[in-house]
């Protein structure tokens, strides 16, 4: 994984943020931040990240505050590809 300085400068999906954190307990972390701030099932959630479903605009707020802890220039249409 890159250094905290390198990720923030960088562009990224949900999904590819999602593959750096997968091997890791912040992983975990993140699935579990997510279904408890968003109100849904951790299948929703996949269904995200694959790109199968686009959340709504409350819940793609929600998941931007999240990354954006790591990504602060991140944009909604860049983490969702919209």
């Amino acid at each position: 994984m890159q250094n905290s300085k390198d990720m923030k400068k960088r562009r990224i999906t949900l999904s590819a943020y999602y593959g750096e954190l997968k091997h890791k307990n912040p992983a975990k972390e993140f699935i579990t931040e997510v279904c408890q701030k968003c109100d849904v099932t951790k299948q929703s959630v996949y269904k995200w990240m694959k790109g199968e479903i686009i959340p709504d605009k409350l819940k793609r707020e929600a998941i931007l505050k999240i990354v954006r802890k790591d990504y602060p220039q991140i944009t909604e249409n860049e983490l969702f590809n919209i």
